[in-house]
């Protein structure tokens, strides 16, 4: 499934839904970047949380103009009870420009 990834100058926002009814417990998220040669442009891990049924999660990702410029995909892999959710999407560089 695709991740709800969005690109901004300095930052990549990963928008996780948690559509069934139970509550689900991440560990670890981890976000790889790349770009059009498919060369790795980041990889950046962070801290996990709970999500609540019915409930929407954002994790941002800091990032340099550099990386943000470089990258065309995005590559999430959220880690919690033993399981691995991955996802991945296409971004824009267009997005990293400062508006």
């Amino acid at each position: 499934g695709g991740c709800g990834c969005k690109i901004a100058p300095g930052v990549l926002s990963d928008i996780l839904r948690n559509t069934g009814n139970l509550h689900i417990s991440v560990d670890k998220i981890s976000v790889t970047g790349t770009g059009g040669s498919a060369a790795s442009t980041f990889k950046k891990e962070g801290p996990g949380w709970y999500v609540l049924p019915g409930a929407t999660r954002i994790f941002e990702v800091p990032m340099t103009a550099a990386e943000c410029k470089a990258t065309t995909s995005v590559a999430v892999e959220a880690i919690g009870h033993g399981r691995s959710l991955n996802s991945a999407s296409q971004v824009s560089p267009a997005a990293c420009a400062a508006r």
